[in-house]
């Protein structure tokens, strides 16, 4: 894997991998979900025409309990993670799979390391575990979690599952502080598994550089900041200023493990639309890499599988092959 420094400065304490890798997400994000996307058989096909068109990974959020106001509202349904890209590991044999993402708060960490470390040897070491704090008061309710410790729940999460893939067990207590030490297996077949953070916020970036692998920041328009609980970003300088904080982070930390950063780019409007202007997105794709960004998560809608099938191919034609042209020249 090619390692480089940004342009954009020297004194950058991380390296950031040189070409632009595309995810995409299986297409359920609506409500309610496509019926036609409801079968292992549908997922395979997407699947397949994804490793085809160039793709990278494939990704699938995390909505347990969703609100139904929220849903009503423009909200999505949404698979089990974890059983969903099963279906996907099956379809195809090297596609990277990535939850996107899991809120950490939702599950103990242990029955999250549980199933996420089974996915992962079920699929020859393929998963990223993408993570977040969440934002959905109603969906924490309804996991009767406190919405309050959604923090404190995500860093004493990112600790366990530091020592479980570290140290390959953690030592429990319980209320009569009688300890034990508890070994879940299997055991990733890379002895962990990469984890990316989801969010805006500088606690994020530092969790970044202290627990994981990778960043995922989140497009946000200032007008939405406050419903999601997440800092405004906007464009290439927002994310040019986050990215700095990041890199002075890490150089405090004196780490050097290179650290992904995957952005949604939503410069050229929807890829799935007759609207979509190619040139505008691969500029903003160009532009986004140079800051740093080593990956970019797609999501494609399609009436039927058919029309799902043909936004794939016809985005890895007109988008991934030419970036990728780019690179080589």
């Amino acid at each position: 894997m090619t390692v480089w420094t940004p342009a954009h400065g020297p004194d950058v304490s991380f390296a950031v991998v040189a070409e632009v890798r595309f995810g995409l997400g299986l297409p359920v994000g609506t409500h309610p979900m496509p019926p036609w996307i409801q079968s292992a058989e549908a997922i395979a096909a997407v699947t397949k025409a994804a490793a085809d068109s160039g793709f990278d990974h494939i990704f699938v959020t995390d909505h347990p309990a969703p609100p139904r106001r929220w849903l009503e509202a423009g909200g999505h349904d949404a698979f089990d993670p974890f059983v969903a890209l099963t279906a996907v590991a099956l379809a195809d044999p090297g596609i990277g799979l990535l939850t996107n993402l899991v809120p950490l708060a939702y599950r103990h960490p242990l029955i999250l390391a549980k199933a996420a470390a089974s996915l992962d040897a079920l699929a020859g070491g393929r998963l990223t575990l993408g993570v977040g704090v969440g934002y959905l008061r109603g969906e924490f309710a309804a996991l009767d979690i406190s919405f309050d410790e959604r923090n404190e729940r995500v860093d004493a999460a990112l600790r366990t599952l530091g020592r479980l893939w570290g140290e390959g067990s953690v030592e429990v207590h319980d209320r009569a502080d009688r300890s034990d030490e508890v070994v879940p297996l299997p055991v990733p077949p890379r002895g962990s598994i990469p984890i990316w953070i989801g969010g805006n916020a500088a606690r994020t970036r530092q969790r970044v550089v202290d627990h994981a692998q990778g960043w995922m920041p989140m497009p946000n328009p200032a007008a939405f900041a406050p419903t999601v609980r997440s800092p405004a970003l906007e464009g290439p300088a927002d994310l040019a200023a986050m990215l700095q904080d990041l890199r002075r982070r890490a150089d405090r930390a004196e780490r050097t493990e290179p650290i992904e950063v995957v952005f949604v780019v939503r410069e050229g409007g929807a890829p799935a639309s007759p609207e979509f202007e190619t040139d505008e997105h691969l500029d903003a794709l160009v532009t986004y890499a140079d800051l740093g960004v080593t990956g970019t998560n797609v999501t494609l809608d399609g009436r039927d599988l058919h029309e799902m099938l043909d936004g794939v191919a016809r985005y890895g034609a007109t988008v991934i092959e030419p970036l990728q042209r780019r690179g080589e020249r």
